[in-house]
């Protein structure tokens, strides 16, 4: 019985879904760009059908030739990938750009990884940090973090680390661990900031990517009241789940 159950819900789940897809072809074809959106990335996710990136480009391609930024952001990204379409960097970048320009965040970064990895052109790290600026200023925690990594290298720009400090904060403040961990190592080689072990086993801790020898090296340096502090600043920051606050304010060479 129960198995008689079980196979007439998933008849009537997959009834509903086919009728979900037939439902939002029908408004597609109307010339719905939110419709034709949902069409494509129910085929491009198999969802309530078989994946098939012909059918999902078909669909994006209609909607982003209406100018929407999602639509053009999805072509960009099947190019990029050569889901599809042969893989063309060219045409993923023109695409990205098209999203990007109307201030699509993820198509800005995504603009700004091909300029910095170089794909399908030499390496570009001005305009990689211009596109990473605009999705930054938008609140991307990646686009932080590696706007962050260009000024920290001195990549198409002078090395500037109390640049790199403002935007590994920021996206450290956001979570991202690699921000984090990029955040101890400067107080700990003292780059743009003074030397602090305090900030070190905090920032290193929230990262979950330092190993326990290096934490068992670092407590050696550390008196018993740094860290008394850095484990009473972690159980703030967990009690609050808000970035603790940082004593000293990085300072130019």
């Amino acid at each position: 019985m129960k198995k008689l159950v079980v196979a007439l819900l998933f008849a009537f789940s997959a009834t509903c879904f086919a009728g979900e897809l037939e439902d939002a072809i029908k408004k597609a074809e109307s010339g719905d760009a939110d419709s034709q959106i949902l069409v494509g990335n129910m085929y491009y996710n198999g969802k309530e059908t078989t994946q098939d990136f012909k059918e999902a480009a078909k669909w994006y391609q209609q909607a982003a030739d209406k100018g929407i930024a999602s639509a053009q952001k999805k072509i960009a990204f099947m190019y990029h990938r050569g889901q599809h379409f042969g893989q063309s960097f060219e045409k993923a970048l023109e695409w990205y750009l098209k999203a990007a320009e109307q201030g699509d965040s993820k198509a800005q970064y995504n603009v700004a990884i091909m300029y910095a990895n170089g794909e399908g052109m030499d390496k570009n790290f001005t305009e990689a940090a211009k596109w990473y600026l605009k999705s930054a200023e938008q609140g991307d925690p990646k686009s932080m973090k590696n706007l962050g990594m260009i000024y920290y290298n001195g990549q198409g720009c002078p090395q500037n680390f109390p640049e790199a400090y403002k935007w590994f904060q920021k996206a450290a403040d956001l979570g991202n661990k690699d921000a984090q961990l990029n955040l101890g190592t400067m107080y700990f080689e003292a780059e743009g900031v003074k030397k602090d072990l305090v900030q070190v086993y905090f920032w290193c801790t929230l990262s979950e990517r330092c190993e326990k020898g290096f934490f068992d090296l670092l407590e050696k340096e550390m008196t018993s009241e740094q860290l008394a502090e850095a484990k009473k600043l972690l159980a703030e920051y967990e009690a609050k789940k808000a970035p603790a606050v940082i004593k000293d304010s990085p300072h130019s060479h």
